[in-house]
């Protein structure tokens, strides 16, 4: 999965102008988010949704690939 996320991170970063990215270290925290203890906690104690969860994923880590 982690090659899969640095291959679609460096074509993004190949195709957008002024884009500083480090794809490995990206694909990183984007796994380290998706970890089940990480979704349960925020399910659990930060009262998160799965759709709002969803969202704040979209809004750190993708938006800003396609916002420079």
């Amino acid at each position: 999965i982690h090659s899969v996320i640095v291959q679609l991170l460096n074509e993004v970063a190949k195709n957008t102008e002024n884009l500083d990215l480090d794809p490995v270290f990206t694909a990183d925290a984007i796994m380290a988010i998706l970890r089940p203890d990480v979704y349960i906690f925020q399910r659990q104690h930060r009262g998160y949704s799965p759709e709002e969860i969803k969202n704040k994923l979209f809004h750190v880590f993708i938006e800003p690939l396609f916002h420079k």
